[in-house]
């Protein structure tokens, strides 16, 4: 990781996703880059978790998210790396309050 994602400044992450998990809509106050470094896995914008609506992407594929863009990424049998962009500090707000493990 570069930057501090606890503050306000230029913040650089690679996040490793395993097989079989889904990262439900939410959006973020900023504009997000994300770069696909391994792996493939699936992406979309939208509110509504849907497969059918996204695509998946491999590794060198990368997307800006503009910000307050509900989005959703999921991965099927491999693990995924995406590094991603951002001005910090860091903020996720999940469409469905109940996605959100913060309110587990």
């Amino acid at each position: 990781m570069l930057g501090d994602p606890g503050k306000a400044a230029a913040v650089i992450m690679r996040v490793r996703i395993p097989p079989n998990r889904t990262h439900p809509p939410h959006s973020h106050p900023y504009t997000e880059i994300a770069t696909a470094i391994s792996g493939r896995g699936g992406f979309a914008f939208g509110d509504k978790f849907d497969k059918s609506k996204g695509e998946m992407a491999g590794a060198g594929s990368f997307c800006v998210v503009p910000a307050n863009q509900p989005h959703y990424v999921w991965t099927e049998n491999e693990d995924v790396v995406v590094q991603v962009q951002f001005a910090g500090p860091a903020v996720i707000d999940f469409v469905n309050p109940a996605d959100d493990p913060r309110n587990r």
